[in-house]
């Protein structure tokens, strides 16, 4: 018998679960060890969280479990048949098919957009203002997302933004909707997705057909799924285009926005490491070519927030067979639950798991954790495809607006995480901007919102 909380005799541990769903998982683990069970009514689920277990869920033995058929079936109206919901031959042809767009390399390629973007976006920024940074970062997101994966035109990008905001809308609502209905039902999650579907489906047809036609079109992620094709020499329908562009959007674009959001988060409640970071900045040439690898420190800040807000916080499987993890006989079917979030947070991995603390990654004797004690991209053949291009956006984000803005948190506010399609900050994160003028000199002398570029660092002046 799995060991798990008791729950309730009719909506067993539910009540649990929607106090502090994360907080819940925790404990579980806590209390009852590496493979546990929960239940939410009469549906019963496994948690996992020993590394060696989970490498063989997500690696050694991927093809003998699924994504869960709930977690497909509440995606699929809106997501289509993307990298999300795909199995076995279908899910590898797709990846294969996929993986040169985000490579790298290819994901270099997109450096200046995201530069112009964040340009842009500083432009607006004043001292003395107030924000919500979670619809900011996610206004910024969404551009970087609609010029990296489009290449459009001023008179395009409305269209789309208003598309992709209606999609983003309806997927919220849809992940957070507990029973599935039927879609004739006029429901107003119903109507919402049908309007988001029509508006999607009308721009990304129109753009397909549109670039076919191109003889030179943009060096893009739509004209990389348009030309690529599998290792028989056949590309994506433009039905299989459109549900991976889908995919992507839903995989990188909240991910990133609420990444962004804990990173300036946790700057802002630990002074000292934002320093840390400006003054490491400063020491480098920074150009369009700097890396994360040439900026260790901030290499570490950036695993740290992922360690204790991982983009990817839960994932789900369900075995097509009978099989044995951790001791125990799980059956056909049954529901497994792996939790990066939980996972990360593990005194056996990481000492005092909850702090926020850059300076463990920089320590050698993380190098010698399991695989499985730290994975916020997932494992396997369904790793996530975006790492790259997420950690490249991030980067320039940074090296962008740390040495250019520092925020300071509204007080009276208290910032709660809350499990949604990522780790959301529960009722968004409210900030004071103050616009520094960066230079080379010591950082808690000049990089204040009082410096001025005459101190003598030869620095670059406010985005004003």
């Amino acid at each position: 018998m799995i060991p798990g909380p008791k729950g309730k005799f009719l909506t067993g541990n539910l009540n649990d679960m929607r106090q502090d769903f994360l907080q819940f998982l925790v404990d579980t683990d806590r209390d009852y060890g590496p493979v546990s069970q929960i239940s939410a009514g009469p549906v019963k689920m496994v948690i996992l969280s020993n590394p060696d277990d989970i490498a063989d869920v997500l690696v050694k033995r991927a093809d003998l479990f699924y994504k869960t058929k709930s977690t497909k079936r509440l995606l699929n109206t809106l997501l289509g048949d993307g990298l999300v919901s795909l199995e076995g031959a279908d899910h590898k042809r797709h990846r294969l098919i996929m993986q040169p767009s985000f490579h790298a390399r290819q994901v270099v390629n997109y450096t200046q957009v995201i530069n112009d973007y964040t340009k842009s976006w500083l432009k607006w920024r004043k001292t003395g203002e107030t924000l919500d940074i979670v619809p900011s970062f996610a206004d910024l997101l969404l551009d970087i997302v609609i010029g990296t994966f489009f290449s459009t035109t001023l008179t395009q990008t409305p269209a789309i933004r208003t598309a992709m905001q209606s999609f983003s809308r309806a997927l919220d609502l849809q992940i957070r909707s507990p029973i599935p209905l039927p879609k004739w039902l006029p429901t107003n999650l119903n109507r919402t997705v049908a309007d988001a579907l029509q508006k999607l489906d009308t721009i990304v047809y129109s753009l397909l057909k549109e670039r076919r036609e191109m003889k030179t079109p943009p060096d893009d992620l739509l004209t990389g799924l348009i030309y690529a094709t599998d290792e028989d020499g056949k590309p994506l329908t433009d039905k299989e285009i459109r549900d991976e562009i889908a995919t992507i959007f839903f995989a990188g674009y909240e991910t990133t926005t609420t990444n962004l959001s804990w990173i300036f988060y946790l700057l802002a409640k630990n002074p000292q490491v934002a320093d840390k970071l400006r003054a490491e900045f400063a020491q480098t040439d920074i150009n369009v070519t700097t890396s994360r690898k040439q900026l260790p420190y901030l290499d570490a800040v950036m695993k740290e927030v992922l360690r204790l807000y991982p983009a990817a916080w839960l994932f789900d499987r369900e075995p097509i067979e009978d099989v044995t993890l951790g001791g125990y006989t799980i059956k056909k079917g049954q529901t497994l639950y792996i939790s990066p979030y939980v996972v990360q947070r593990k005194t056996e991995y990481f000492e005092n798991p909850t702090d926020f603390n850059p300076d463990r990654f920089l320590q050698p004797a993380n190098k010698e954790l399991p695989h499985f004690a730290y994975f916020p991209f997932g494992g396997g053949p369904r790793v996530c495809i975006g790492q790259s291009f997420a950690q490249h956006t991030t980067t320039l984000i940074l090296m962008a607006i740390l040495p250019r803005l520092q925020f300071e948190l509204m007080p009276n506010q208290t910032i709660i995480p809350a499990a949604s399609a990522t780790i959301v900050p529960k009722h968004g994160v409210m900030m004071r901007v103050n616009l520094l003028s960066y230079c080379g000199y010591d950082q808690r002398k000049h990089l204040t919102p009082k410096c001025i570029i005459s101190c003598g660092g030869g620095g670059t002046q406010s985005p004003q």
